[in-house]
């Protein structure tokens, strides 16, 4: 074969398959695409609000409604010498009063290494202000490291 015609055959291929997989990308049942998360979520106290790759969950008689950000919104400034390590989980109590909350996610590999209420902790901000919430690491397939807390807010996992 000679090279002009294995050059054409190569186009042509390249073409069909660029036309293929962008009609697969911008079809209507968005086949191919990134999924895009909710970014809230509601569910009754006492069972696990699933958001992402985390889990919410309330003590008591009470629906929540947890909204997941990359922004604090309301929230100040975080306390001094910590860092984000995750998003801001927002909970609140749209009936009833929750005893406690607690949010829950992964532990990741990168975190290991800190210890539990000296690098590694969750925080809640709640009266204006951030507080330590009680933070654990579970066991179990996927570990997960969770902070408790008696007041919904925005809880956030920081590390030093």
């Amino acid at each position: 074969m000679k090279n002009s015609i294995r050059l054409l055959i190569a186009v042509v291929l390249t073409l069909v398959m660029a036309v293929g997989a962008v009609s697969v990308w911008a079809g209507s049942a968005r086949q191919g695409t990134v999924p895009i998360f909710p970014e809230e979520f509601t569910g009754a106290c006492g069972e696990g609000i699933n958001v992402g790759t985390g889990t919410v969950t309330g003590e008591g008689t009470c629906e929540l409604t947890v909204t997941m950000s990359s922004s604090p919104g309301e929230a100040g400034t975080l306390p001094e010498g910590w860092s984000g390590l995750f998003d801001y989980v927002s909970v609140v109590s749209t009936s009833g009063t929750p005893d406690s909350i607690k949010v829950c996610v992964p532990l990741s590999p990168d975190w290991k290494e800190k210890k539990v209420g000296e690098t590694l902790n969750w925080f809640v901000w709640a009266d204006g202000k951030w507080a330590e919430a009680e933070t654990s690491i579970e066991q179990g397939p996927p570990e997960v490291v969770c902070g408790s807390s008696d007041s919904t807010g925005i809880f956030t996992l920081l590390g030093k």
